[in-house]
């Protein structure tokens, strides 16, 4: 009887993530322009690197008028860019350089010299299912209830705070999933009584 309602859960809690994904790429469909923030992801995928100067942070940025091909230009990545082609360079990113850019410079590498606003948000979909699943994880662990969980989730993901976090390109859906893990870790790891079964988790 357990085993059939944890079943039971488990297509509902598929099905719900389901419908929030299909919600995210209808409203996905909808968007129009980038904001600033957006313009410095995608520029910050094609450069790569926190000490960059930015486009609009040249003096005049504001004071003139930029074509859109301008734009495209600043914030294609090209085949040459690409860090999947450079292996050192690959490795110095992930050791030194934006998480974040490193990864949407990576997920270009599907179609270099195409620039498309679905690439970061299909980048931000899988951080946004996988935070779902540690979300009701998390939910059931201090809850103990199914159902209780299964809410929980279905009202996050259907919220305009959460498909506006994917919808936007910028690491602010990897950090909302990375520090909900490192919450859910941390509660595994209280719970542990000896020392030994508290530095697995750490």
């Amino acid at each position: 009887m357990l085993n059939k309602k944890l079943g039971e859960t488990k297509i509902v809690c598929i099905l719900v993530v389901i419908l929030q994904c299909m919600v995210i790429i209808f409203w996905g469909t909808q968007k129009e322009g980038l904001f600033t923030d957006e313009v410095f992801s995608y520029e910050g995928a094609k450069k790569l690197g926190l000490g960059m100067q930015y486009w609009s942070y040249e003096e005049g940025f504001y004071s003139s008028y930029h074509t859109k091909a301008e734009f495209m230009e600043r914030i294609t990545v090209e085949k040459e860019d690409l860090l999947i082609y450079q292996p050192e360079e690959l490795k110095e990113a992930f050791a030194s350089r934006d998480l974040y850019y490193t990864i949407l410079n990576l997920a270009h590498s599907f179609y270099p010299g195409h620039f498309t606003i679905w690439t970061g948000i299909l980048l931000n979909l899988p951080f946004f299912i996988f935070l779902q699943f540690i979300l009701y994880k998390t939910v059931y662990y201090i809850l103990s209830d199914r159902v209780a969980a299964v809410t929980v989730m279905s009202i996050y993901g259907f919220s305009a705070g959460a498909i506006s976090l994917v919808l936007y390109p910028r690491c602010y859906m990897m950090l909302t999933t990375f520090l909900l893990l490192a919450f859910y870790i941390y509660l595994l790891y209280m719970e542990q009584k000896t020392f030994w079964n508290r530095m697995i988790y750490l």
